[in-house]
């Protein structure tokens, strides 16, 4: 799916009105599946909340959560205050569209529509940037909102231990 037009779809959100995937082009998208029962969910909730209040303008932060209840998830988005779009797949079937097989799973795509990066588990802070960087390095110049990718920190420790370990792009024997 990394590199491809990301599938359409069209889901209700919180207040009833139809969404879709194809509207929000224009702006790069982070979409997120995502449940109100999964823990790793809750633990990344603070992070994407950060990057909402960080990139709201330049970029779409969707919640799409996986199979529960109307009331269950409007009423946990109401009472944690979150503002991003969440919508509701109840039957799960954008869910196996986006060949997602565990949550949380996030979608990071690109201001023409391009999926450029997926993320299994929870993300952190320096895991979004760095997605960040590569869904808007990969735009085209006209759709990019800040400069271009450089590796964040957490992928720049572990070149050096790759090196040693003969790793894929590490010296070989």
């Amino acid at each position: 799916m990394v590199g491809n037009p990301a599938p359409d779809f069209a889901l209700e959100d919180l207040s009833g009105r139809t969404v879709r995937l194809s509207s929000l082009r224009g702006r790069p998208v982070l979409l997120n599946f995502w449940a109100t029962w999964c823990p790793p969910c809750l633990k990344e909730l603070p992070e994407l909340a950060g990057f909402h209040r960080r990139f709201q303008g330049r970029w779409e932060v969707v919640g799409v959560d996986v199979g529960e209840p109307r009331e269950r998830v409007e009423a946990f988005v109401r009472r944690a205050g979150f503002g991003w779009t969440f919508l509701l797949d109840s039957s799960s079937r954008v869910a196996e569209a986006y060949l997602v097989v565990g949550l949380p799973t996030t979608y990071f795509i690109d201001a023409a529509g391009v999926v450029r990066a997926r993320h299994l588990g929870p993300l952190t802070a320096e895991q979004l940037e760095y997605y960040r960087r590569v869904t808007e390095a990969a735009a085209p110049p006209k759709a990019r909102t800040t400069a271009p990718f450089a590796a964040p920190p957490f992928a720049q420790a572990a070149a050096p231990a790759a090196a040693a370990a003969g790793t894929p792009g590490g010296p070989r024997p």
